[in-house]
């Protein structure tokens, strides 16, 4: 079984791309490598495929501004980039303000990160929801829970909602003039 939730598709490039099982895998474990990136020599090592299949792969998506490729210290590391697009497309926003914003939220992101990851640890680790944690049953193509991802996404949302929800959030609104005063 593929599962194919939270996989934005464009165009029916895309689509197309997304048929052949080889690339399947590929894009896959660019996009579980998260910001860090992966080379083709990892991607080749973990999925067992041939470093020619891995390369092809991924320059069909290198085309398709699937994924993005930076040098450092001799080593080429692919990023997969549509994260922002799937974001945009879920919250209708505008998909030039995440790319000209990106330096910003990435600075965000690295601050709120080891509160999150430090949070849903201490989460796991609670013995009174023990009972309600995911699956450990990883998918065969990714290696990876599917349920834990959405379960640790949902409480990471949720917690966001919760930061934006009514009381401070409204003032925070108010002091920008983004909502009346006389509310």
């Amino acid at each position: 079984m593929i599962f194919m939730r939270n996989f934005a598709v464009r165009n029916w490039k895309q689509a197309s791309a997304l048929g052949a099982e080889s690339n399947w895998r590929v894009i896959n474990e660019v996009r579980n490598s998260g910001t860090k990136g992966t080379t083709a020599s990892e991607i080749s090592k973990n999925l067992d495929l041939p470093l020619s299949s891995v390369y092809a792969s991924l320059k069909v998506f290198e085309n398709l501004d699937m994924i993005e490729s930076t040098r450092e210290k001799g080593k080429r590391t692919r990023v997969y980039r549509e994260r922002c697009w799937e974001v945009a497309h879920r919250f209708g926003m505008n998909q030039d303000f995440l790319e000209d914003a990106r330096p910003e939220i990435w600075e965000i992101t690295e601050k709120i990160k080891p509160i999150i990851l430090g949070s849903l640890e201490q989460i796991v680790k609670n013995p009174k929801f023990q009972k309600y944690l995911p699956s450990d049953r990883k998918c065969p193509i990714c290696n990876t829970s599917h349920e834990a991802y959405d379960f640790f996404h949902a409480i990471t949302f949720m917690a966001a909602h919760y930061c934006l929800h009514p009381g401070e959030f409204y003032e925070f609104l108010r002091q920008l003039d983004y909502r009346s005063q006389n509310h």
